[in-house]
């Protein structure tokens, strides 16, 4: 098995993360490192809330539910469907494929705006203290620390995105979306994805957050 073009977008990722963090210096990678942690944290513990906040006064789940069956093949939504899915004995929320998804969609949009958000308030205090660090006789030190921390940093982000984002690819796949086949078939093929779904997998076990999806 070789490397394929997501593989390559993972490694170029990678090494803009180094070139990054030696601009930035350790103490703005540390508010980054403690920016994306905190972000993280916060955005586990309260995605469902903004959810339910936004499904409930704006019907975000219905209107991304119709959307996606606009687009999804008309079988998907079929009343077969339904009667396969009660004689498997899947849970009602399963039986409507398009609205689980449009679930799936909405808390990973909470997710990320949590995440970004809550990280790019941290930052901001951190960059006023490394602006102070960098004109000091460790300013090589910094960046050199800087790069270990932000390379780091944005691979955790990478292996969290790929986790989050792979049950609602594999889902689309199997109900016919050409680009979420396209997409599923590139991390099946890549070297890398599957070590970021395993070490999603035990990152969640270690953190005790196993519903997170």
């Amino acid at each position: 098995m070789h490397f394929n073009l997501l593989d390559y977008l993972f490694i170029g990722i990678i090494l803009l993360s180094a070139w990054a963090g030696y601009r930035q210096g350790l103490v703005d990678a540390i508010g980054g490192l403690l920016g994306t942690l905190g972000g993280l944290i916060l955005a586990v513990l309260y995605r469902e809330e903004l959810a339910f906040y936004l499904d409930r006064h704006y019907g975000f789940t219905q209107a991304l539910g119709d959307l996606l069956a606009e687009r999804m093949p008309a079988p998907v939504c079929s009343p077969e469907w339904g009667a396969v899915g009660k004689g498997l004995g899947l849970p009602e929320i399963l039986l409507d494929p398009t609205a689980f998804l449009a679930q799936l969609l909405l808390s990973l949009l909470c997710f990320l705006l949590i995440l970004f958000t809550s990280s790019f308030i941290i930052k901001l205090v951190f960059a006023a203290f490394n602006r102070l660090l960098s004109c000091g006789g460790l300013d090589w030190l910094n960046r050199v620390l800087g790069l270990l921390l932000v390379t780091a940093k944005n691979i955790i982000i990478m292996i969290f995105l790929t986790g989050l984002l792979y049950p609602a690819i594999n889902l689309a796949a199997r109900m016919g979306s050409a680009w979420a086949v396209s997409i599923n078939n590139s991390l099946s093929m890549s070297l890398l994805a599957p070590w970021f779904l395993e070490l999603f997998t035990y990152g969640k076990t270690l953190l005790g957050i196993a519903a997170l999806c």
